[in-house]
């Protein structure tokens, strides 16, 4: 699959999102982007019955920022100085969708923006709902920390009796020391907990660090349930000189939660084999 072509809903590269399958098709969430303004995204999907030959939705995008909720493209925030070519920004991307069998739908947690007049109180993590992974009802944010400059790339799962949600944020988005522990500068993903799929969920400043990183590494985080067991996995950068040089997907590890209900990060022992 390829962006689309100019003056496209799409015309720009594709960005991150997540796949999931349901009854014989797949369904391929992404960022889509238009050329006529790179900071206007959108969340569209492609489906395939065999998860290599992919077709895209021909009612794209199937996510556009609510202006009830969500900052739109008449609806935007100042986010930096005003002589910065780099204004304001209607986000609306990384989609994870999570199965909730107990009501019979699908939630999409998505990276957005809720109108402030602070940037620390625009960055939120928005929700959707659906019942046929075409259709998208918007529905108000589900995890507003209201002291980041960015949280993106939300993954959402249940150990427990506890939801959580992991968020990407770090020092390079512009805030300065968003978790307890200072000697944490670089990419940073942080959790949040809630009781239900929905939330709102909530963090832990003394404990909402789920990996840490001084510099690049551990960005967009995600989980996997295999043989019972969640494992997460994330981009790893290796540094030379201060530059990134070469990005990788790190080993997986195990994910889960101690008595307390905070999530633990574990190395996996069946790496070696």
């Amino acid at each position: 699959m390829k962006r689309g072509e100019k003056g496209g809903y799409d015309a720009l590269d594709l960005w991150s999102g997540c796949a999931v399958e349901h009854n014989g098709k797949y369904y391929l969430y992404y960022s889509s982007r238009r050329d006529t303004d790179h900071l206007g995204n959108t969340i569209s999907v492609a489906v395939s019955d065999d998860c290599v030959n992919w077709v895209k939705y021909e009612n794209n995008p199937i996510i556009v920022p609510d202006k009830r909720f969500y900052c739109q493209d008449d609806i935007k925030t100042i986010l930096t100085i005003e002589d910065s070519p780099v204004k304001n920004n209607a986000e609306c991307r990384d989609l994870c969708v999570v199965r909730d069998e107990e009501n019979g739908l699908w939630w999409g947690f998505f990276a957005a923006r809720k109108p402030a007049d602070e940037c620390s109180n625009t960055c939120c993590i928005g929700l959707a709902r659906s019942y046929d992974l075409l259709h998208w009802e918007q529905l108000p944010p589900c995890f507003c920390p209201d002291k980041y400059d960015c949280v993106e790339t939300p993954d959402v799962f249940k150990i427990g009796d506890k939801w959580y949600m992991l968020c990407l944020t770090g020092n390079q988005y512009g805030q300065r020391n968003p978790t307890y522990d200072p000697n944490l500068f670089g990419n940073i993903t942080l959790y949040a907990m809630a009781d239900r799929p929905e939330g709102p969920y909530t963090e832990c400043f003394e404990d909402n660090v789920a990996i840490g990183s001084m510099y690049m590494s551990g960005a967009c985080a995600k989980t996997v349930l295999h043989n019972g067991k969640r494992y997460i996995f994330y981009t790893q950068a290796q540094w030379s000189e201060g530059r990134n040089i070469e990005s990788t997907m790190s080993y997986p590890k195990e994910i889960d939660a101690d008595e307390n209900g905070k999530l633990r990060v574990k190395w996996f022992t069946g790496i070696e084999s």
